[in-house]
């Protein structure tokens, strides 16, 4: 940062002069932002047709591309990612999460609660609840799964489609 300069005694006449610039400066400034945002509302309304065909067309082949994906599964077996000619398009895990299905929460509380296998991951807060975090950090134990699938609840994953583009220069 720079050091800020020293300035001896004021007089009033420089306090006014000051005042003056520094009035002409802020207006300006302030005619220039108006300018500069015009012109660019000028580009704007020059380019929307062409930017409203490309982002159609970027929505469409996403579109194309994700249905690719979903219908060949075979291609992410190994991994989840397909490199391709232009780019890389793969699905990515999402966080994990408790989802009960079927019944409600407060079934799925209540069955829980009964079962003294489950009972652990019922926590108590002003009522009963599930345990999420701790059921996702238990999601690998298989015969907890197990149990917990008796009672319609499941720790699910999504998993997001993506595309990483090779840049191309314009």
């Amino acid at each position: 940062m720079a050091k800020k300069k020293v300035i001896g005694k004021v007089s009033e006449a420089e306090a006014n002069k000051a005042l003056a610039q520094h009035s002409e400066a802020d207006s300006q400034i302030q005619k220039l932002n108006a300018q500069i945002e015009l012109e660019i509302n000028k580009v704007r309304e020059k380019h929307a047709a062409t930017l409203a065909a490309y982002q159609t067309k970027h929505e469409e082949t996403l579109d194309i591309l994700h249905a690719y994906a979903e219908q060949n599964p075979q291609l992410f077996t190994t991994k989840k990612s397909l490199e391709m000619q232009h780019g890389i398009i793969g699905f990515r895990a999402g966080q994990p999460k408790v989802e009960i299905k079927g019944i409600t929460q407060k079934v799925a509380v209540g069955l829980m609660q009964n079962n003294r296998f489950l009972k652990e991951y019922v926590t108590e807060k002003v009522t009963l609840s599930i345990d999420k975090d701790k059921l996702i950090e238990k999601r690998e134990d298989e015969k907890l799964m197990s149990k917990l699938n008796q009672v319609h609840v499941f720790i699910t994953q999504d998993e997001n489609f993506y595309i990483d583009l090779k840049k191309e220069a314009a």
